[in-house]
């Protein structure tokens, strides 16, 4: 019975004393899942539920990595029963991965018995989420037709494992394994993959997206699907196409001013017939002989047909490749005729060269034993420029040079002409023609390098003969002795008709 007074005194006396305390409630996080590198909000209700009143009331956050907040509230004092809500900001690092990190909050405050503190750790949600996108160019397709197109999937957010991709589409229909696995993407990774496609057959012309739907594991095991898409694919009109190939008749260079055979190929690699296709061919730099036009009856899908011109290359044709001009037109199985579509080969015109070597002496006449200057004179008589030119003649028995073989004249224009000099010791003293091995190289417009031999023939005549003519003292029937006696001849004539048939 005296125990049981005891504690009936005792509560009376622990009901008049007063409690002081601080309490937190009601936390919320904003936004309650957070990316890295990006900010949010810790909000909480601070209230003091005791019967004693307190002062200096002080709300701070701490850094906890990946947590980033160093925020601090004075909220002064607090009677007892009051309460505010208190509003921290932090940011989570950049680097930051999946998980559920705490955040600490801290209180102080002063009471009657002292300074007190506590503190409770919020949690914060974060989630590096996969962000996948997806890029498969734009191809351009018609009805009917497989294809194939390689899918780029780049992942630039958190790690995503076991990636699936699922097309979902009325008008292209998956061809192979479905789902497309791509299997774990990291942070910044990339896949690429292969994907085909059949048009259905009925699908109209127009510009379509496929759609995609990609699933995934993130790094603490949520399931997650994005939508994504292929596109922009172009859906044609389902029609002819054609790729066409031109070869001579000749595996021999086309040369300037002949005539060959010009093989037009014509493939139809649409998804067509296209009937009464005509083809015309047309360029500057060759006629066409007979007709410029040819027309074949039929080109199914996959045929290949050739029609057969015959060209003459122009005279002035410049060597190098040329492009021949196509006109094609053709009638769908409509019989619709359509538009003329327009195509271009190329074929090579060689080099037409024709280089000339002439002799010239000074003095004209080159007799035995003696020193003359040779000129041997390069002309060119084709139709384009030829470069480094030079000559080279070498010595005999007869002749032996007095300075280099080799002479280099450069650039040598068409219809001009250039000239190598060389001092020659005449070492022969038999009178007669004597063949001059001559070699001139060049490049020429299709940049081959070209050396041509040729032969000169050379007159030696013996001494005297044509050095008097030289000297004007060719005695009396000289060259110069004749022209005077016309001269005195014609006076004398005129003398006479003018004084003796007057007295007459």
């Amino acid at each position: 019975m005296k125990n049981f007074m005891g504690a009936i005194i005792l509560l009376a006396l622990l009901a008049g004393v007063a409690f002081a305390d601080l309490q937190f409630s009601n936390y919320s996080v904003a936004p309650s899942t957070i990316k890295p590198d990006s900010s949010g909000t810790v909000t909480l209700l601070v209230s003091n539920p005791g019967a004693e009143s307190i002062s200096n009331v002080k709300i701070t956050s701490d850094a906890v990595n990946p947590i980033i907040s160093s925020e601090s509230k004075d909220l002064g004092d607090f009677s007892s029963g009051a309460s505010t809500y208190v509003t921290l900001q932090f940011r989570v690092e950049a680097g930051a991965k999946t998980g559920i990190y705490n955040m600490p909050i801290n209180a102080y405050w002063s009471e009657s018995t002292g300074s007190k503190f506590k503190s409770l750790n919020v949690p914060i949600t974060v989630r590096d989420s996969p962000n996948l996108q997806i890029d498969a160019g734009h191809p351009s397709v018609a009805p009917s037709q497989d294809f194939t197109v390689e899918a780029v999937i780049t992942n630039t957010g958190g790690e995503a494992k076991s990636v699936n991709l699922q097309p979902s589409s009325s008008n292209f229909i998956l061809k192979g394994p479905s789902p497309i696995n791509i299997g774990d993407l990291p942070k910044g990774g990339t896949r690429r993959v292969n994907v085909s496609f059949s048009v259905v057959s009925s699908t109209v012309a127009g510009t379509y997206s496929i759609p995609i739907s990609a699933t995934y594991t993130d790094n603490i095991g949520t399931a997650g699907v994005s939508t994504l898409s292929f596109g922009p694919v172009e859906v044609i009109k389902n029609k002819a196409d054609f790729i066409i190939e031109v070869t001579p008749s000749t595996t021999d260079a086309i040369l300037p001013g002949e005539k060959v055979g010009l093989n037009v190929q014509v493939r139809n690699v649409g998804g067509e017939d296209a009937y009464n296709v005509r083809i015309k061919v047309s360029d500057s730099f060759f006629t066409a002989i007979g007709s410029d036009e040819r027309v074949i009856t039929e080109i199914t899908p996959g045929e290949s047909q050739t029609a057969v011109f015959i060209i003459g290359v122009n005279n002035d044709a410049a060597p190098g490749y040329k492009a021949v001009h196509i006109d094609l037109d053709y009638r769908n199985a409509q019989g619709e005729q359509q538009t003329v579509v327009e195509k271009e080969a190329g074929i090579a015109v060689g080099c037409k060269n024709d280089v000339s070597v002439v002799m010239a002496t000074e003095p004209a006449y080159v007799n035995a034993k003696g020193v003359y200057t040779f000129s041997v004179q390069v002309a060119n008589k084709g139709l384009a420029t030829i470069d480094a030119v030079s000559v080279n003649m070498g010595s005999s028995e007869e002749f032996s040079l007095l300075e280099a073989s080799d002479q280099f004249l450069g650039q040598i224009l068409v219809n001009d002409k250039d000239n190598a000099r060389y001092k020659v010791n005449v070492k022969t003293d038999t009178p007669g023609e004597y063949q001059l091995g001559v070699t001139v190289s060049y490049r020429d417009a299709c940049k081959q390098t070209v050396s041509e031999n040729k032969t000169v023939t050379l007159h030696v005549v013996p001494a005297g003969v044509g050095t008097a003519a030289s000297n004007g003292n060719g005695g009396l029937f000289s060259l110069g002795n004749i022209v005077t006696l016309l001269i005195i001849a014609g006076v004398a004539y005129w003398g006479y008709g003018k004084y003796v048939k007057k007295k007459k």
